[in-house]
């Protein structure tokens, strides 16, 4: 039986902490830790075209997490 997609929608971000920067974002965390259980995930979100953003995808993309339906602005 084939396993459903979850989507998930919302922010992507870098959460900026005395310790350093994390990608986070509550959506993001949680299309992280489904691809953890080994089910497939899929971002719906938007991230600026600069370096910033290119990180975020690149992370998220090294992490399994799909990255197909998300908007660079």
């Amino acid at each position: 039986m084939e396993q459903p997609t979850i989507i998930c929608f919302g922010e992507v971000l870098w959460d900026l902490l005395p310790t350093g920067r994390i990608a986070g974002g509550a959506p993001m965390n949680v299309a992280f830790h489904v691809n953890q259980m080994g089910m497939q995930s899929k971002m719906i979100s938007s991230i600026g075209d600069d370096d910033l953003g290119k990180e975020l995808k690149r992370f998220m993309e090294n992490k399994g997490i799909s990255t197909d339906l998300i908007q660079t602005d």
